[in-house]
This record gives C-alpha cells, structure tokens and sequence, in this order.
C-alpha cells in the first residue's frame, strides 16, 4: 500500500513538473506585461521584510505573497520558488481531498491531472509567476474544504487567516461553511467553533 501511494505521489509531482515547464513563463521585462499588475507585486517584494505602504488596493492588500517571494536572493527567484512550491502543493492537497472525499486513488490521481492541464486554474498561475496570491488562495481553498470536512476549526481557522493575507478569495469558504453545517442539521447546536475559524481572516480583510 506504501509503495502504491508512493508511486502516485511521484507521478503527480512529475507531471506537475512537466506541466510547469511546458506552460513556460511570463515575458514580464516587454510590454504589455511589464505594465501589469506584476509591477505592484516587484514592488512589495522589494520591500520585504518591510511592508510597501504605498501600494494602492487592492493590490497593496495582497500582502503574502510577495512578501515570502521578498525573502529571497532577488525577487525573481522568489516568486518562481514559491510558484513551484504552492502549485506542487495545490495538486497534492487537492489529491489528497478527492481521496478523502471517497474517490479511487487512481480516479484521483487521473482526475488531479486534468486539473493540473487545466489553462485557467494551473496553466495560468505557472506561466505567470506573479501571481502568487492566486496559488495561495487555491491551496487555502483546497485545504479548508478538507479541513471543514474533518472539522479541525483550529486549522482551519490558520489556514483562513494565511489565505484572507493574500487576497480576497479564500473568503468564499465563509459562506460554504455554514451552508455545509445546515445541510447537515448542526448548525444550531455547533457553530461556535465554526464561527471562531471564520473570525481571524474575517477581520483581517476588514482591516486590510
């Protein structure tokens, strides 16, 4: 069983890094793309540690994302690091919830390839490597939903908080959490600590 769990593993990893590569990667020093939105992102990582206050919303509001890629040598390598890191992530995580949604291991993993050829939710991310918050906020996704489903509100409470620094997505699993507790009768009796995970990233997007 190891053995075959390890074997799938390997083949996501190595068809997302096929993927990566061949999807290729944004010409951002030539128009029209210099001028994009990249260029609020360059900025914020260079700022980094710091926070670069002067970027105007909601781009200046997306602050994780170029802030980790900041960390690194020079901006460039950040991004590109943290677009490889989150988008193996991204296909792992949403693996593993097809598998705990009760799905076959093989139809997963099939399945988690015709995500990761995808254009629009992977091939895009990849090519352009600025846009990390939208990778941060797919893994947030993909992992609150698994989270909820486990009901691990601490966690999830994090990972709502992580997500709600990156952008404006993740706070879509506000409404389907609720949604998901009347659909199963236990809303009136177990909504605290529900209502608790939400708070942290809710109040985050308030004030940011």
């Amino acid at each position: 069983m190891f053995f075959s769990i390890k074997k799938e593993i390997l083949i996501l990893l190595a068809v997302t890094a096929l993927a990566i590569f061949f999807y290729g990667e944004i010409d951002y020093k030539s128009a029209p793309f210099s001028g994009m939105d990249l260029k609020y992102y360059r900025e914020m990582a260079a700022a980094s540690p710091s926070l670069a206050e002067s970027i105007p919303s909601p781009w200046g509001n997306r602050i994780l994302g170029p802030w980790l890629a900041g960390l690194a040598e020079n901006d460039i390598t950040g991004f590109k690091s943290l677009t490889i890191f989150l988008s193996i992530l991204l296909v792992l995580t949403f693996y593993n919830l097809l598998v705990f949604l009760g799905i076959g291991r093989k139809t997963a993993v099939v399945s988690s390839i015709l995500f990761i050829f995808s254009k629009h939710f992977f091939g895009m991310t990849a090519w352009n490597f600025f846009q990390v918050k939208d990778l941060i906020s797919l893994v947030c996704l993909t992992a609150g939903i698994l989270l909820m489903y486990r009901k691990r509100w601490i966690s999830l409470g994090a990972v709502l908080l992580a997500g709600s620094f990156s952008g404006e997505l993740t706070l879509v699993m506000i409404p389907v959490l609720f949604i998901w507790l009347l659909e199963r009768g236990g809303f009136s009796k177990n909504w605290k600590a529900p209502a608790m995970a939400c708070l942290p990233g809710d109040t985050v997007k308030c004030c940011v």
